[in-house]
């Protein structure tokens, strides 16, 4: 097949090109499709017009043309053009917002086929609370008519799937449930020979702060040694007592963290959000063979389950597992061992072997 991934926005800021369609484009070449990633350069001009050969795939990031602080009337047309002179037999369009969402609604009026990538909520239970009302509506708006008129959706989380089953006026035709995956590391990390370091990797809106409090407190009263490490942007984060700071870090660095680590922890809120999310910095972790225990809330729990982690319905249990394996090497090691062999289940070649079997089905 001839796949055309389409982003909604380009590499600078978010993360969505370079943390799934990338690695899902890559993947899907890898089993013999021609597969073009095409990117609008409406929020990064900085980047318009350039094009790079990934792996198998071809990316190509357009002029943003026309216009000024990223509004540009024609960006829409480029977009639709550049898919008709690719001749894709499938679009699969990431968010389907603003511009991308425009040129997929004229390729669906053609008769093209198109398939909407939904990896996040964009409502006002989600991310539309913190937009202008008008922008929220408009957004919401025309992700529910893409998802109505698109061929299929893929949603990557069971919450999303659930959410446009129930929230829609006209149901999506059919639904894939495809979480992010991940690229195993060639060996686990050597948790046991590793610090009792608690690794926290968080944005801020994805940890509960006083659930946070209460399990590090529990955890130091039993673990005095215990080291807190918190990586990621975290703007008027805590300060607990034995907590380091890292901050935003580079790949190299980052992966370097997480392969240093004992174990990690995720402490999500229980909200929409978060339940709608596929959270990239859990498999990274589950990428290494690091133990990993989470609250149960949606992709973190269901992700953690399928690796062999701990899954947590309480605050005590979450403690208490995190406490054994701080004090035993042996225990982490081997826990660390099972997740790393169970975490190849969970690979991008896997999801994209999903994804091409949907895709015959569906075209």
């Amino acid at each position: 097949m001839r796949l055309l991934f389409l982003a909604s926005f380009g590499r600078c800021k978010k993360q969505t090109v370079q943390r799934r369609l990338l690695p899902l484009a890559r993947a899907m070449a890898a089993r013999g499709h021609v597969v073009e990633l095409l990117i609008p350069p409406w929020d990064c001009p900085q980047e318009g017009g350039r094009g790079q050969r990934i792996g198998d795939v071809r990316v190509r990031v357009l002029a943003s043309g026309p216009g000024a602080r990223g509004v540009y009337p024609l960006l829409g047309r480029q977009i639709l053009h550049a898919a008709t002179s690719f001749a894709p037999d499938s679009l699969i369009v990431s968010k389907g917002l603003g511009y991308a969402g425009w040129a997929m609604r004229a390729w669906l009026s053609q008769g093209g086929r198109a398939a909407l990538d939904v990896d996040d909520l964009e409502s006002a239970q989600g991310w539309g609370a913190r937009r202008h009302p008008l922008m929220r509506w408009s957004l919401s708006r025309q992700e529910s008519r893409l998802a109505q008129e698109a061929t299929g959706v893929i949603a990557a989380s069971r919450f999303l799937t659930t959410f446009w089953r129930q929230n829609s006026e006209r149901p999506p035709a059919t639904i894939l449930h495809l979480p992010n995956g991940l690229l195993p590391a060639d060996a686990p990390a050597p948790v046991a020979e590793n610090p009792p370091h608690v690794l926290l990797l968080t944005r801020g809106h994805d940890v509960d702060r006083n659930a946070l409090s209460r399990v590090w407190t529990a955890i130091l009263a039993r673990v005095p040694q215990a080291q807190l490490i918190i990586a990621g942007g975290w703007e008027a984060a805590p300060h607990p007592p034995r907590a380091a700071h890292l901050g935003w870090l580079k790949k190299a660095a980052y992966l370097q963290t997480i392969s240093e680590a004992a174990l990690a922890i995720f402490l999500p809120p229980a909200t929409p959000l978060m339940r709608a999310k596929s959270p990239a910095r859990l498999l990274d972790c589950l990428a290494q063979g690091l133990p990993v225990a989470t609250l149960d809330v949606g992709e973190y729990g269901a992700a953690t389950s399928l690796a062999g982690g701990m899954v947590a319905t309480t605050e005590q249990d979450l403690v208490s597992w995190a406490t054994a394996l701080l004090r035993s090497p042996e225990i982490r090691s081997a826990q660390g061992q099972v997740i790393w062999r169970r975490a190849q289940t969970l690979s991008w070649p896997r999801r994209a072997a999903e994804l091409d079997a949907w895709l015959h089905e569906l075209l």
